[in-house]
Formats: C-alpha cells, sequence, structure tokens
C-alpha cells in the first residue's frame, strides 16, 4: 500500500466514523452534534496532511447533511443557513488544520534543531577529545622541557664545577712552576738546591700532564675515539707490573702491597696499556686513602669465560649512597679533597666497558673497599687440555 493511499484512506475512514457517531448521539440529544465532524478534520490534519485533511472537510460536510436528511426526511434549515453552518464549520476546520500544520512545522523544526544541536553535541565532544589530547600533549611537552631544562641545568654546573676544579688543579702547579723559574731566575741556585727545584718542575709539568691527559681521555670515550689495540695478555704479568709500579710509594707510606697468587695460564683479551691504566688508577686510590700500616691486594679469578680482577684496600671504606656515583666524571666524596679531579674511576669504567666488561664497587664504613671488574679469558691451561685431548684422540686412531 502505498503512501498516498493510506492517507486519503485515513480520511475516509475519519470521516465515515465522525458520521456514525454523530447519527447515533443525534438520536440521543436534543440537538445535532455536528461539533464532532472537526474530530475528524483534527485527526486528519495530524496524521495525514492537507491534502487528506481537505478531502475530510468535504465528506464531513455531506456527512452533515446525510445526517439531517436521515434523522428528519427534510432540511430543517434552510439553504442560506446551511451554508453559513458551511462555512463556519469550514473556518473551524481551516483553522484547526493551519494550527495543526503549525505544529507540525514547529515539530519539524524542533526536530531539525534537535539533530543540529544533536551533530553540534557530537562535534564539541570531538572537538574536546581534541584538547583534551593537545593538553596531555603540551604538559608532555612542558615535562620534557622541564627535564630538559633540569639536565641543562645539571650541565651548567657540572661544567662549572669541572671549570672550577681544573682551574685549581692546573693553578697550583702552574704557580709552582711559575714560582720555582722565578727563584732560577732571581738565585741561580746550584747543586743540591738546583735539583730540589729541577724536581718540582718536572712533578708539577707531570702533574698538568696528567689532567689534560685525563680530560682528553673524557672526551675520547665521550665520542667513541677511544681506539683498542687488543691481544692476549697474562694476567700474572698484569698485575706483577702494576704491583712493580706501586712498591715504591706504598713503601714510603708504610703501606703492603701485594698479588695474590693467580690460575696458571690465565690469559685475557684486551688492551694492555688501557688495562694497566685500570688496575694503575685502582692500586692509585687505594694507596691514596689507605692510612699507615694498611694494606692493597691485588688479585684474578676465572669464573666462566671472565676474568674477574679485583683490588681491595683496607682503607675507611665507602659510605652507601656513595657506590652509584663513584664512576661519575668529576665526582668527589668531598668537595675539599684535592687529591684529584674526580676522573680516574670515570675513565677506568670507560675503557673496561670498551673491552665489553663491568666495573663495580663493594665497600661498607669501617671494612676497607674492593674493586671489581671483569674482562674476556682465555685459559691457557683449558687450551692446552684441548690440545692434548685432541693429541691422545690422533693417536688413538693411528693406534687402532
Amino acid at each position: 500500500m502505498s503512501d498516498t493511499v493510506r492517507r486519503y484512506g485515513i480520511a475516509v475512514l475519519a470521516s465515515g466514523a465522525g458520521l456514525g457517531v454523530v447519527f447515533l448521539l443525534g438520536r440521543i440529544l436534543p440537538f445535532e452534534p455536528f461539533l464532532l465532524f472537526a474530530v475528524p478534520v483534527a485527526l486528519t490534519s495530524r496524521y495525514a496532511g492537507r491534502g487528506p485533511t481537505a478531502l475530510t472537510v468535504v465528506l464531513s460536510a455531506l456527512g452533515i447533511e446525510a445526517t439531517l436528511i436521515l434523522s428528519m426526511g427534510r432540511f430543517r434549515f434552510s439553504v442560506g443557513d446551511l451554508w453559513v453552518h458551511a462555512a463556519l464549520f469550514a473556518i473551524v476546520a481551516w483553522a484547526i488544520d493551519s494550527t495543526t500544520e503549525a505544529l507540525r512545522k514547529a515539530r519539524r523544526d524542533a526536530e531539525r534543531t534537535a539533530s543540529h544541536l544533536e551533530e553540534l553535541n557530537v562535534e564539541l565532544e570531538q572537538q574536546m577529545d581534541q584538547v583534551q589530547m593537545l593538553s596531555e600533549d603540551l604538559q608532555r611537552a612542558n615535562r620534557s622541557l622541564a627535564a630538559a631544562r633540569d639536565v641543562a641545568e645539571e650541565a651548567s654546573r657540572a661544567r662549572e664545577e669541572m671549570l672550577a676544579v681544573v682551574a685549581h688543579d692546573l693553578r697550583n702547579p702552574l704557580n709552582a712552576v711559575m714560582m720555582t723559574t722565578q727563584l732560577f731566575a732571581d738565585t741561580e741556585p746550584s747543586g743540591q738546591k738546583r735539583d730540589q727545584l729541577l724536581g718540582v718542575i718536572l712533578r708539577s709539568a707531570r702533574r698538568m700532564n696528567r689532567l689534560i691527559e685525563d680530560l682528553l681521555e673524557v672526551v675520547r670515550q665521550d665520542s667513541g675515539k677511544m681506539n683498542l689495540d687488543v691481544d692476549e695478555i697474562s694476567v700474572a704479568s698484569l698485575l706483577a707490573q702494576t704491583a712493580e709500579m706501586f712498591q715504591t710509594t706504598a713503601a714510603e707510606n708504610g703501606i703492603s702491597l701485594r698479588v695474590e697468587e693467580t690460575p696458571p695460564g690465565l690469559t685475557v683479551k684486551g688492551d694492555s696499556e688501557r688495562i694497566m691504566q685500570v688496575l694503575g688508577n685502582l692500586v692509585g686510590n687505594g694507596l691514596k686513602f689507605v692510612p699507615r700500616g694498611g694494606s692493597v691486594v691485588l688479585k684474578c679469578e676465572l669464573k666462566g669465560d671472565e676474568a674477574i680482577f679485583s683490588v681491595a684496600d683496607s682503607g675507611p671504606g665507602i659510605a652507601g649512597e656513595d657506590l652509584d656515583r663513584l664512576f661519575e666524571k668529576f665526582w668527589q666524596r668531598r668537595r675539599t679533597d684535592k687529591r684529584g679531579v674526580g676522573l680516574g674511576l670515570a675513565i677506568a669504567r670507560g675503557i673496561v666497558e670498551a673491552h665489553g666488561g663491568r666495573i663495580w664497587v663493594e665497600s661498607r664504613i669501617g671494612d676497607g673497599s674492593t674493586f671489581y671488574f671483569t674482562l674476556p679469558a682465555v685459559s691457557q691451561r683449558r687450551e692446552d687440555h684441548l690440545q692434548s685431548a685432541n693429541t691422545f684422540a690422533k693417536e688413538s686412531a693411528l693406534w687402532t
């Protein structure tokens, strides 16, 4: 059934129903309730539209005439009265239809407005989501900027501290060289005094050169330009050379420096000069802080495919909160401690890590400190065993 047929069908049904109701009530009431024909007009106007409403008005007018004929067998009104009533009914019907159409239009407008508002609400929610995302991005950016600012401030502080430390450690030996040179110029010393002054100049120059070398080493490590001359090195030889290098200093300070026995034939893969630099740094630090009568012990053990070096001292120990910072550049437990610039352990860590090893420290206040680092190991004994086994297998094959 098409929509047009349905709507006009409503008009016909409503008009017929109105006629039936008016006819029945006209037999009961002392007057004809023709006003009830306005109901089908209102219903048709509400649900069927203007075309079916016009049809309902015509059918209702015919229904009024039919009611008069059926109830009285004749017209009770004159033709003029009938036209007046018909006109009034048409006006009422027009008013009902106009009002209904206005209400229908208002409802359509309201629905369109509601739909538009719903679309605006959806768009607003999307914009709010975007604003929320932008806000979160802005917060993250602010946090990143704050973190970057903190890093920059920390770098600035570190640079200022580095410049202060370097300036201090260069100024002292430079002043010593200048003063000693001035004494040479003023007094022209000879003999033992001359040798003493030359010794001061030489020691000051070495100290300045050591500081410059340390700074260059840090720069090389940070830029990834540290070169390694890797070879197989005897562990026993490394430890013996290190102990020999520091024996005089240890004896002058009344400190026992010894090397524990290493596994026979144990060798490591690495740059001998760099590894000696690490061992020298660790032993030198131990001799700085161990009191007279103390000890520094060098040792190396084989565990799996790693050689674990250790330098243990009987010094005052290190506080737990300082252990994680020992290997930072320019860090010193006490700023007033001028026995170094805080680069040695940082350089040692860079060298060990460049070899693929690890470095760490274990210490407690009052119990001394032990520094460890690892290097890739090559056990000569293991190679000898393997060679012997291969030789035995070949000889057994010949016997069979």
